[in-house]
């Protein structure tokens, strides 16, 4: 018979694990070399005749926009270290109960 201690030791040591070897900037780099090239070519054709030529312009406009969003996220993120969602940064700066409808908005989004 084994004691539980001995079988628990005995499973951990002999778990398989993923070695962390890349950091957090090689994660974003990588994330960016796998999106940014086919991230808009499904689309652009379409969007180059609608935009009369302006699809690039229309590219960046949206980019300062999520920019701006992912800047405010982080500022919120150092105040309201909670869970990170817009449930919990609109009730906690504003009302719970605003915070719940933009929250399920987010949601259903």
């Amino acid at each position: 018979m084994q004691t539980t201690t001995g079988a628990t030791s005995k499973q951990n040591s002999g778990q398989p694990h993923l070695k962390r070897v890349l950091s957090v900037w090689d994660l974003v780099y990588y994330g960016v070399i796998l999106t940014s090239p086919i991230a808009a070519v499904p689309l652009f054709g379409e969007a180059q005749v609608l935009s009369r030529g302006h699809t690039v312009t229309t590219l960046l406009l949206a980019m300062v926009a999520m920019s701006v969003t992912a800047i405010s996220f982080g500022r919120m993120a150092n105040v309201y270290p909670s869970s990170g969602s817009v449930y919990s940064y609109i009730s906690q700066a504003l009302n719970p109960h605003v915070g719940f409808i933009l929250g399920w908005a987010m949601f259903l989004e």
